[in-house]
């Protein structure tokens, strides 16, 4: 029975000599024979990763000495998508830029602003693997580190961050998207319920893209009324005070539907309910009351913020 060991090493001195004879051609100028070196190891299988990556930079670059235009940039799109290397990745682009690539054609089909979609839409669905698998780099291991931070606490049994995040994904406004099709980078910007704006950075990663950065964080200051000389003295209408009992039953039963909905998962049913509320004014003061030490923290601070 032949050795597997014998087999792999077999293997490699394989890959190696055409590796190494595909160089050899490179420099001679045999470019045809080194294009077939090449191709020899990125076809083997099984392959050396390292080994296959640049003979696909260096079978790029022997298919454009040839004239070999589309086949140049095929193995250097091919190499852009596949490769973190920033060596590896120059000379890439070099190679795709000098036989005529776009580099805007290297973006990928979806644009930032639809994988951000797409992330919220998983956060909805509880589906917390697709939601982590459009976040890279700093902002990755942040909301790892969040989520270790979430179970010390024991804030919500079987909640993490993610989940939390979910709750608030409503607030959320993308704006403005950018590109540096140079670096293969993108911004997008986002608001929070006029509260707070920041840049989101994303990268490319496995030939999407990815929220990798939080930049730019800016609270949204909001403009203060100009105060008057001498303002007139006004003075507040007596406030009716109401009791339960003397709110119409329909009005009640819209204002206890309506404070339930204040602690649902769905940030916008929960934002609906309280500008309804709002609406509503005194008649539902007496059911508030009754609610500002509710057991759920998200309903609490509801009814203690419609109560000022």
């Amino acid at each position: 029975m032949t050795n597997i060991v014998d087999v792999a090493l077999a293997v490699i001195v394989g890959l190696s000599a055409n590796f190494h004879d595909g160089l050899k051609h490179l420099e001679n100028k045999a470019y045809a024979q080194a294009v077939t070196n090449f191709t020899a190891v990125i076809t083997a299988e099984p392959t050396v990763a390292e080994m296959k990556t640049l003979s696909l930079l260096y079978r790029a670059e022997a298919y454009g000495r040839t004239g070999s235009k589309s086949e140049a940039l095929q193995d250097a799109t091919t190499l852009l998508k596949t490769t973190d290397d920033e060596a590896l990745r120059k000379k890439a682009l070099a190679i795709y830029s000098a036989h005529g690539g776009e580099l805007k054609d290297l973006r990928p089909k979806a644009g930032p602003k639809a994988r951000m979609d797409a992330f919220f839409a998983a956060l909805q669905k509880d589906d917390f693997k697709a939601a982590r698998q459009i976040l890279s780099g700093p902002l990755q291991h942040l909301v790892q580190l969040a989520d270790k931070v979430y179970a010390a606490e024991n804030r919500r049994e079987g909640r993490s961050f993610l989940s939390e995040f979910a709750r608030e994904s409503g607030m959320f406004v993308f704006s403005g998207e950018s590109f540096n099709d140079t670096n293969q980078t993108a911004t997008l910007s986002i608001s929070i319920q006029d509260h707070m704006v920041f840049t989101l950075g994303l990268v490319q990663q496995d030939g999407a893209w990815t929220a990798a950065t939080v930049q730019d964080i800016k609270k949204i200051e909001r403009p203060r009324p100009i105060e008057m000389a001498n303002p007139p003295v006004t003075r507040e209408p007596p406030r009716t005070v109401l009791r339960k009992e003397d709110v119409p039953e329909a009005v009640a039963a819209e204002i206890q539907g309506l404070i339930v909905k204040l602690g649902d998962a769905d940030a916008m049913l929960r934002a609906a309910a309280r500008r309804r509320l709002k609406e509503i004014g005194a008649p539902a003061t007496p059911f508030l009351r009754e609610q500002v030490d509710h057991a759920d923290p998200e309903v609490q601070s509801a009814v203690r913020e419609l109560l000022k």
